[in-house]
């Protein structure tokens, strides 16, 4: 390693090399080593953030560009906070044993049979899903939108729940179904279920944490066979194949009350 003196910085200061080397060099960085390059200084920060520098990066990664080919026509700044948290996943998920920031306890007791747990966005409520025939002699589900008491410091709040029985037999919590923040900021969540006559029901979910309450303002049903779907914001899509081989995806957007779509519309892929 050579120390290059102090009053000599200037000479051999990033700026005297070429932009074009430099984007040599981070070519062979990873994603989070061009963030720290970044930081060390203004010139290099002005390199860092160049667009084709993240667009370069999301061509080599393993799957965000396949994946999410959006992201090729996104800023420099999208595009460099998305290889970002991936770039972190992977790290932590590579890692032999994953230690919590934070681990706290608390009592979870609830009259029925657990369909699925999990936190609102922030971490600090969760939505619980859960059968009862005392409280639902119908069988039909229960949603609990409940704030631990962790107790963990002395301005921890006191704990807060309020519970909904729904007129329908939703099933387990997947991973696409939520909970997610709508355009306006509110925690939705996306439930689902097989009816008797065959076909697939949906339900919307608005969980208001500053009440407590739990609505299902809207449920729509389809009678096709969904292959897959997702919701995120205000829009909610599924898509189905048909006897003969095609492919129909189905866009909703909910209006601002969550209630009925604002846009509904089917296209052939």
């Amino acid at each position: 390693m050579v120390v290059v003196p102090a009053s000599q910085h200037g000479i051999y200061g990033p700026s005297k090399f070429v932009v074009d080397v430099w984007l040599v060099i981070m070519r062979y960085l990873s994603v989070l080593d061009i963030i720290r390059l970044g930081s060390t200084c203004r010139t290099l920060h002005e390199f860092t953030t160049l667009r084709h520098v993240w667009r370069d990066v999301l061509f080599q990664h393993r799957y965000l560009d396949q994946c999410y080919p959006h992201l090729r026509s996104c800023t420099a700044e999208d595009i460099r906070h998305q290889l970002k948290t991936a770039a972190r996943l992977d790290r932590i998920w590579t890692q032999p044993s994953i230690v919590p920031q934070r681990l706290y306890t608390f009592p979870l007791d609830f009259p029925g049979v657990f369909q699925g747990l999990k936190f609102l966005p922030g971490g600090t409520w969760l939505v619980l899903l859960f059968h009862c025939r005392n409280l639902n002699p119908s069988r039909h589900s229960n949603l609990c939108l409940f704030k631990p008491s962790t107790g963990s410091s002395t301005n921890d709040s006191p704990a807060a729940s309020t519970t909904f029985q729904s007129e329908m037999c939703w099933l387990p919590f997947l991973d696409q179904d939520g909970p997610y923040k709508s355009s306006r900021g509110d925690d939705l969540m996306l439930l689902r279920t097989k009816c008797n006559d065959g076909s697939n029901a949906f339900g919307i979910v608005h969980l208001n944490t500053k009440i407590p309450s739990i609505t299902i303002p809207l449920i729509f049903r389809t009678n096709v066979f969904v292959r897959n779907y997702a919701a995120a914001g205000d829009y909610v899509v599924y898509g189905w194949i048909t006897s003969d081989r095609r492919h129909f995806v189905r866009i909703m957007q909910l209006n601002e009350n969550y209630d009925s779509f604002r846009k509904d519309m089917t296209v052939e892929s």
